[in-house]
């Protein structure tokens, strides 16, 4: 497996693949990476990281980690670009938004949200891929903020309804235990004459 990664990324299938240690190295240091590769269509400008990392910063504020990374391409061992993103996120051992965009297309990977969130925001952000790299990261980036915080917010829901839930049966099994004890003394106890 590891020999296969590594071929991959010496003869990638698709346009100049980044290095899987590349593209780690950077994203373990930093929150964004720009490939220094020339992009098709969409080119990276200058001032580009600058947002991006602008996003990140603003998406930390509202406590939720992203990394966002544009790539020239991903390793063709993957099928296609959210299995890189998945495969990065669990590689860099990462808890948060990892945003994957390159020529291919954009791939989310996220154990913040659910994956009905990912394909929602992707479908949304992916169309201006077309107009600017940057630009359709910065979007996905933006609307993760409310994905991630609605599902924290489901979440915090969810652990309130339980320990209610669980707090009521126990009260319950308190109830039924002391009326047990109660009856049980009332028929023991002996009735003076």
């Amino acid at each position: 497996m590891i020999l296969a990664s590594f071929l991959a990324v010496l003869n990638p299938s698709r346009a100049s693949a980044d290095t899987n240690a590349e593209v780690a190295a950077q994203l373990s240091a930093n929150d964004v990476y720009i490939t220094n590769q020339k992009l098709p269509g969409g080119a990276v400008h200058a001032g580009d990281l600058k947002r991006l990392q602008a996003q990140a910063n603003a998406a930390s504020a509202r406590n939720v980690d992203e990394k966002l990374a544009i790539v020239a391409g991903y390793p063709s061992n993957f099928k296609d670009i959210s299995e890189a993103a998945v495969s990065l996120q669990s590689f860099l051992d990462y808890s948060g938004v990892l945003i994957l965009v390159s020529p291919n297309g954009m791939g989310i990977s996220s154990d913040l949200m659910s994956t009905k969130s990912m394909d929602r925001i992707i479908g949304r952000a992916q169309p201006v891929c077309r107009r600017s790299y940057a630009d359709c990261t910065l979007l996905a980036g933006r609307l993760a903020i409310p994905a991630v915080r609605s599902a924290e917010n489901s979440s915090f829901r969810d652990a309130i309804v339980l320990i209610a839930g669980a707090l009521v049966g126990l009260a319950v099994i308190a109830a039924v235990l002391a009326y047990a004890i109660f009856r049980r003394r009332r028929l023991t106890v002996p009735i003076p004459t």
